[in-house]
Parts: structure tokens; C-alpha cells; sequence
């Protein structure tokens, strides 16, 4: 399952069932409508959106293809995209995240959240700790005021 709601000229969502070969799916659907408001899509927009796609289907719904995860991006302010993600899992405590990229270069894993932490300029939890949104300035290839 995957569906997209448009919700305004700079406004969408799409969810989708937590399986993980549809991430990649809902990047392209987020490109394709990031570049009509000339938005160009970068590495670390892209990453971001990656982690925290990934996040809510692996750890948030722990692969349940019957949960979904739900995504919405936002053109909030000139250069600015605001990206909710919320999945249907118990939730987490965003306190004990350890946000820092480790020095080993070797280590790989629990490093999402520190990448996130580190492409974007401010996260905000629900209390519940199952939805997230980032805010990351993005480069904007024409008139803001579109």
C-alpha cells in the first residue's frame, strides 16, 4: 500500500505499509514533488528522509507490513522544508538517544539518528516518541515566493 495526499501548492503526505522496499519508492515520490516547487533535492535532505523512513518501519513497526508509516513534507519558509514522520509502533524516549557520530570510522550501526542530528537544523518528538519532524534548509532553485 501506498498512497499520496496533496495538500496544498507547497504541502504533502504519503503513507505507506512498513516495508522497507517502499522507502525508496516514497524518495523518488518526495523528488518529484520537491522539484515542481523547484526545490533541489540534496544529499543530506536525502539522507534525513532515508533515516527517518527506515527508523519508523524497522524500530517504530518492527517490519509489520500491517502497520503503516505516515510522511509529511512541508515547504515552510524560503529555503526551509519541515518532514514529519510518524509510525503505529509504542513509541520510543528521544532522551536516551545518543545523537553523536562515532570516530570509528568502521562503526555503522546506531549512527541514523546522529545523521539526522547532524543534516538538519532542529528536531522536534511527540511525547509518545513515534513521530518525529526535521527541519533542513534546502537549496531553492528559483523565486521563493512560488
Amino acid at each position: 500500500m501506498f498512497n499520496i495526499e496533496k495538500h496544498s501548492e507547497k504541502s504533502f503526505s504519503f503513507n505507506f505499509s512498513s516495508d522497507m522496499w517502499i522507502v525508496d519508492k516514497a524518495i523518488l515520490v518526495c523528488e518529484h514533488y520537491l522539484k515542481k516547487l523547484d526545490i533541489i533535492i540534496t544529499f543530506e535532505f536525502k539522507t534525513v528522509l532515508r533515516e527517518l523512513l527506515i527508523n519508523a518501519v524497522e524500530h517504530g513497526n518492527k517490519n509489520n507490513f500491517e502497520r503503516s508509516v505516515t510522511c509529511r513534507i512541508e515547504h515552510v519558509r524560503q529555503r526551509q522544508i519541515k518532514i514529519t514522520v510518524e509510525d503505529e509502533g509504542n513509541g520510543f524516549d528521544h532522551r536516551c538517544l545518543d545523537m553523536q557520530l562515532s570516530e570509528d570510522i568502521l562503526h555503522n550501526r546506531n549512527r541514523g539518528y546522529a545523521m539526522i542530528k547532524e543534516f538538519t537544523d532542529h528536531l522536534e518528538f511527540n511525547s509518545r516518541g513515534n513521530r518525529i519532524t526535521a527541519y533542513i534548509d534546502m537549496d531553492i532553485s528559483c523565486d521563493d515566493n512560488k
